[in-house]
């Protein structure tokens, strides 16, 4: 099984995202993540409900990985923006 699964204790209210895969490539793309400083291991949940806490890793944004995201944030939205300019583009019932 691979993807992201929420805690018990997870967002929106503060909590942590559970990691689980066997995906190589999302490894990979976790490790250029934390080489760059976007993100951190955390502890994670002290108190796991299936008992594989030794199998799961926790990651946090960094401040820097925050800073990164609204960055991209705003450049995607200046991209749907300019997307909604063309009338190519547009679908009745988004406009």
């Amino acid at each position: 099984m691979s993807g992201f699964s929420r805690t018990s204790h997870g967002p929106p209210e503060g909590g942590h995202y559970a990691l689980f895969t066997s995906s190589k490539p999302l490894y990979e793309a976790i490790q250029r993540l934390e080489d760059a400083g976007y993100i951190e291991e955390t502890d994670g949940d002290p108190h796991p409900e299936n008992g594989q806490l030794a199998q799961r890793r926790y990651y946090r944004l960094t401040t820097e990985g925050w800073a990164v995201l609204r960055s991209e944030i705003r450049h995607l939205a200046r991209l749907v923006d300019h997307a909604r300019t063309r009338p190519r583009l547009r679908r009745p019932d988004l406009a």
